[in-house]
């Protein structure tokens, strides 16, 4: 039997595939690694998915979580 594992940081490296919050992306590439953020939605750019962001579009003002 074959087993295909996939990458889950396809452009960084990422040796050990962690993926501490579980949602697809590894820790080394994921915007967001301590809670799961299956988009991985950078509003802003800022490298902080928006999940985790608290001013997820860059206006000064803080998101209320």
């Amino acid at each position: 039997m074959n087993v295909v594992l996939q990458d889950n940081c396809q452009f960084k490296s990422n040796w050990d595939q962690a993926d501490g919050d579980g949602d697809g992306y590894g820790d080394a590439c994921d915007v967001c690694p301590s809670d799961p953020d299956p988009d991985q939605l950078d509003t802003d750019l800022d490298g902080i998915g928006d999940v985790c962001d608290s001013d997820d579009d860059d206006d000064g003002i803080l998101v209320i979580m």
